[in-house]
């Protein structure tokens, strides 16, 4: 679908992303696209609850599509920003507690930097070796040992926690809500409906650079990959699919040369 019609007359990168006033899990009203904070931004745009799955799924490319972009263009992180949408209809705008609170619990559980996982465990690792430093050099007598040994895991623990709740700060401040006309919005871009997720590559200025459509697949990759003229990679599962170098038309290229 990166450069299709997808059964309407305009081709995906001649469309624009429409304006929406947007609400982050934060409180914080949003202009989309305007004050998206990187210069090109991808968005995996859903409309319903059960569309949460589907757009999760789309998580692990998400992360290493930022990662090489910015490897591969030498781009500073401020460049190429990700964000989870989720479009509703402005009639349901007092269920708002609702979708937000369902929005958290997702987003709870759910890691859209980069290398959560491995990093917290790196960092767990590390905190832990931290702690038996620390616990090694108090050797005065047991029960000063003892102290220290808790004193140590009570840190290690704080920081942990600290490295969480930033995180989960991060993640909240980057899924929005908005709800506005869905037909509208649908017509707008000229998709086919809202029974489906979509993922948009988009610069500030609203320009469809890129867009792709339901859960991600390596059959979608592969096909995304032949589209663009890029090597087709041979790989047997999802988790090992991700590592798309150079996943960008031209005109995004320039854009982040520029």
């Amino acid at each position: 679908m990166a450069n299709m019609h997808f059964g309407r007359t305009v081709p995906v990168n001649f469309r624009r992303f429409p304006s929406l006033v947007c609400r982050s899990l934060l409180g914080k009203t949003i202009k989309v696209p305007q004050d998206l904070e990187g210069q090109l931004n991808l968005l995996v745009v859903g409309f319903r609850t059960s569309h949460y799955k589907a757009m999760d799924s789309w998580t692990p490319f998400v992360q290493n599509l930022k990662k090489e972009l910015l490897a591969k263009h030498n781009a500073d992180v401020a460049r190429v920003h990700a964000y989870r949408l989720v479009i509703r209809q402005r009639g349901e705008i007092f269920l708002r507690w609702w979708t937000d609170e369902r929005l958290r619990l997702a987003v709870g559980t759910t890691h859209l930097e980069v290398d959560h996982a491995k990093s917290a465990t790196t960092e767990a690792n590390q905190e832990r070796q931290h702690a038996s430093g620390l616990a090694a050099s108090c050797t005065v007598s047991t029960t000063e040992q003892r102290s220290c040994e808790g004193n140590a895991a009570s840190t290690a623990n704080s920081n942990l926690e600290d490295v969480r709740l930033s995180r989960l700060h991060t993640i909240c401040s980057r899924t929005l809500t908005c709800f506005t006309d869905k037909r509208a919005f649908i017509d707008s871009l000229q998709l086919p409906d809202a029974q489906r997720v979509y993922i948009f590559l988009v610069d500030q200025e609203g320009g469809v650079e890129w867009c792709e459509h339901e859960g991600y697949s390596p059959a979608k990759e592969k096909a995304i990959r032949e589209l663009l003229q890029l090597p087709v990679l041979n790989v047997p599962s999802p988790q090992l699919a991700i590592n798309d170098v150079g996943f960008l038309p031209e005109c995004s290229e320039r854009q982040l040369k520029a």
